[in-house]
Order: C-alpha cells, then sequence, then structure tokens
C-alpha cells in the first residue's frame, strides 16, 4: 500500500525546477523579492545548493541592470554580501530621488520674485478719481 501511495505521490506533486526563474517586480525591494527567492527554494529539495541557488537567482532576477553588472564582478559572493550591496543600491536610489526633488522645490522658490509692497493708505483721506 505504501509503495502505491508513493507513486502515486511522485506523479502527481509537482516537480520542483530549481532553474525556476523569479524577477523581481517593479517596486518590490530587495528584501521582499529575497524573501520570495528563500520562500521558492524552501519548496525544492536543494540541499548544500540553497545558498549558491539563492544567490544565482537573486543577481539573474534584479530589475538594475548595473547592479546585475556589479554583483556579477564579485567572485564568490555569497548571499549576505549580494543582499548588502542591493540595499545600499536601493537606500542611495531612494535618497538620490528624495534630494532631487528638494532640490528642484528650493531652485522653485528661489526663482519666486515677491510682489512690490503696498502701502496701506491712511484712513479718512478721499479717493479722487
Amino acid at each position: 500500500m505504501n509503495d502505491i501511495l508513493a507513486k502515486f505521490e511522485a506523479y502527481f506533486v509537482p516537480q520542483c525546477n530549481i532553474t525556476y526563474e523569479l524577477v523581481q517586480r517593479e517596486g518590490q525591494s530587495v528584501d521582499d523579492f529575497i524573501k520570495e527567492l528563500r520562500k521558492q527554494l524552501r519548496n525544492c529539495d536543494s540541499g548544500s545548493l540553497s545558498n549558491s541557488v539563492l544567490v544565482d537567482q537573486h543577481v539573474r532576477g534584479l530589475r538594475e541592470s548595473r547592479l546585475y553588472e556589479r554583483l556579477l564582478r564579485v567572485p564568490d559572493s555569497d548571499i549576505n554580501k549580494a543582499v548588502d550591496m542591493c540595499r545600499a543600491a536601493e537606500t542611495s536610489k531612494l535618497q538620490a530621488q528624495v534630494y532631487l526633488t528638494k532640490e528642484r522645490s528650493i531652485d522653485a522658490i528661489k526663482r519666486f520674485k515677491p510682489l512690490p509692497e503696498v502701502k496701506p493708505r491712511a484712513t479718512g483721506q478721499a479717493i479722487t478719481f
């Protein structure tokens, strides 16, 4: 009976594809992408391959090509190094966007020319036409 159940499970349970390509979605943070990769890897029986598969999938699935190229230049990178580099790149990109936005709003304020000062009239003065 156990033999029949094992064959039944082997036939109907979906096989895990280690080379399954998970790609970082637009707007998805590095941490969320890594969580998703680890969840997929847990479902696979990868054994000792887990760290190297995780690094490969992480690098291959990145949205930014410059970061992808930078990670490929690092020999023997482990997942912690790769994640740290991606977090730093993500943080610096966000900070640059905030900085550029602030610079533009400051420039807009500096270009603003105040109107000439209008002096109030004294009460009781007649208006002549």
